[in-house]
């Protein structure tokens, strides 16, 4: 991904991954902290069976170098993560944080009692100053005739707890793909913002990804 970047000024960075569970990868942390274009880190939690995997205290050499290196970390989970990020993000408060995908609600099919777990635990966390909320990877958490209108509640929730200033649109693509296009998504989630002003849109779309990964474009 980096010889990507490298060869490619559309690819702005990476957000790449190292091992956790090996305390050897701390040093290919910091050699891949060297690259301009490496800009945080990723674990693949979603896809961990254990979901205290993030709460390891073997991992605190890895979330204080991260900041030290001043990387990013990337959130990814489900609702079931929320409170183990919250602990996370509450530790580390110098941390960039950021929550993937709005957290992975069920959405068209989702609980009321569901909905109301995964708004609890982002008030939490949007509560504090170091995390912002990824708006993306919705159409694939929906369902396979999903519309907008299936996707305004869990939205309007975010801009209500988050704001224009620690919101950052992602095209999830190509996973997108298996819902919708590029185009599809990007359409969907610009007719959901579309009272926003100009301002605040340019921030969501533009200058939050910039500022929170601190790209050089």
């Amino acid at each position: 991904m980096l010889n990507i970047a490298e060869n490619s000024d559309l690819v702005c960075g990476v957000v790449g991954w190292v091992n956790f569970e090996d305390k050897n990868q701390l040093e290919q942390l910091k050699i891949f902290s060297n690259h301009p274009k490496f800009i945080g880190v990723r674990p693949m939690i979603q896809d961990i069976p254990d979901e205290n995997w993030v709460l390891n205290q073997n991992f605190d050499n890895f979330f204080k170098s991260i900041i030290d290196l001043d990387l990013s970390f990337d959130a990814l989970g489900f609702p079931i993560h929320l409170e183990n990020f919250y602990k996370i993000a509450i530790k580390y408060p110098s941390l960039r944080f950021v929550i993937d995908h709005l957290m992975k609600p069920k959405i068209c099919n989702n609980k009321q009692e569901e909905f109301i777990h995964w708004q609890k635990g982002m008030s939490k966390l949007s509560n504090l100053e170091n995390v912002y909320c990824k708006f993306s990877g919705m159409v694939t958490e929906a369902c396979e005739n999903w519309t907008e209108t299936d996707l305004k509640p869990y939205v309007d929730e975010i801009l209500n707890l988050f704001t224009d200033k620690k919101i950052l649109w992602g095209s999830d693509w190509p996973v997108c793909n298996l819902r919708t296009s590029y185009l599809g998504w990007y359409t969907a989630a610009t007719n959901l913002t579309k009272e926003l002003s100009l301002a605040e849109k340019e921030n969501i779309f533009y200058n939050n990804a910039k500022m929170f990964y601190k790209l050089k474009i």
